[in-house]
């Protein structure tokens, strides 16, 4: 009979991120008769605490900041005692290091979330030079590092000197199934005179929505009917919503915050763009892929190359170019849906068999 294995899953919270939507993905459809699943959360915040599995344990440890949770983390890996410790946020994932050093109980495994070099690259100074030299130090004491793209581990191993044995690239998974099921929930929220496009991010200068509302001056030349509803919360509502007011285009963007259900509105837009500056592997495209809608994507790091195949299942435009942008939501407004049934390839039914390869190692 086979031991089962005991797996800490830490989070931050549980808001409406990528990184909570992907772990609870796979702690979902993980076997529970081969896993016993814990999922740590640092503090109790967020909206998805319906989606976890009625099979896992769930411990809350109470800290505002994730960077004060290392003593809570420490307590409950010597109270469970785990086979594997799985974790997606910096600071812990260092202090995790730490503790593996001098302890080797468990086996470690990294989920970067991040292109590093460029979102170090958005740091002063100091914080730039700390992180690149912790990183550089101490990942490699990780057991396996999981990259979500080639490109991103090409970044590890190119700017961080990484071994690249011990990192092993593993899409991000969505469930189609419940993705198809949300998207017919609920009629067409939009105006069906306008020509809609949709955005689906949180609000900060990474994702690039100030390009995006900018390109309604040159899209709305073309397309004078377009809208733009941008669905996510963020430190940048009020920049950007003043941005809508001094380019006079309060008439063609509609902010509707975070939704619970964002799949109806995949289904019924026109168009779905990501602007970002750059990301890990965003999520959102490949739910919209799902969704069959077209698709619009800045040709970040990284990510949206390798989901749209180099452009063939949808278009890629400059990265921080607004006429370029605008041209690519015309041409793809006007253009084929080349979307087809690329998302499969991201199904978690694909996926899980990946993870489960790197816990049973």
């Amino acid at each position: 009979m086979k031991q089962i294995k005991s797996i800490i899953f830490i989070l931050p919270n549980l808001e409406g991120g990528g990184a909570e939507r992907v772990i609870l993905n796979i702690i979902n459809n993980l076997p529970n008769n081969k896993y016993e699943i814990h999922l740590a959360i640092i503090n109790d915040s967020g909206k998805y605490f319906d989606a976890i599995p009625e099979h896992a344990l769930v411990h809350v440890l109470n800290v505002k900041k994730v960077r004060y949770s290392f003593l809570g983390v420490n307590k409950l890996i010597t109270k469970v005692k785990p086979d594997i410790v799985f974790t997606t946020l910096m600071h812990v994932n260092i202090a995790l290091i730490f503790n593996k050093i001098f302890k080797k109980r468990y086996k470690l495994i990294i989920r970067e979330a991040n292109y590093l070099s460029l979102a170090f690259s958005q740091l002063n100074l100091f914080k730039r030079t700390f992180f690149n030299f912790i990183v550089k130090i101490f990942y490699p004491y990780s057991d396996c590092i999981v990259a979500q793209c080639e490109e991103m581990k090409n970044d590890l191993v190119n700017n961080y000197r990484i071994t690249p044995n011990i990192i092993k690239v593993i899409h991000n998974p969505i469930d189609v199934d419940y993705i198809k099921r949300m998207s017919m929930v609920g009629s067409n929220p939009f105006n069906s005179s306008k020509v809609n496009l949709l955005a689906v991010g949180r609000l900060t200068h990474q994702k690039g929505f100030d390009n995006l509302i900018r390109s309604l001056n040159f899209v709305k030349i073309q397309i004078p009917n377009v809208h733009l509803t941008i669905l996510g919360e963020g430190p940048d509502y009020e920049f950007l919503l003043n941005l809508v007011n001094s380019l006079e285009l309060n008439s063609f963007v509609t902010f509707l915050g975070f939704q619970k259900n964002p799949f109806v509105f995949y289904k019924y837009c026109d168009i779905y763009v990501l602007s970002s500056r750059y990301e890990g592997f965003p999520n959102t495209l490949l739910e919209a892929l799902a969704c069959g809608c077209k698709v619009v994507s800045t040709d970040c790091k990284s990510g949206p190359k390798e989901i749209l195949a180099n452009g063939n299942y949808g278009t890629l435009v400059k990265v921080d170019d607004v006429e370029s942008l605008a041209d690519g939501i015309v041409k793809t407004y006007f253009g084929d849906n080349r979307s087809g049934d690329r998302y499969t390839y991201f199904d978690i039914r694909n996926i899980i068999n990946q993870y489960e390869a790197i816990f049973d190692k």
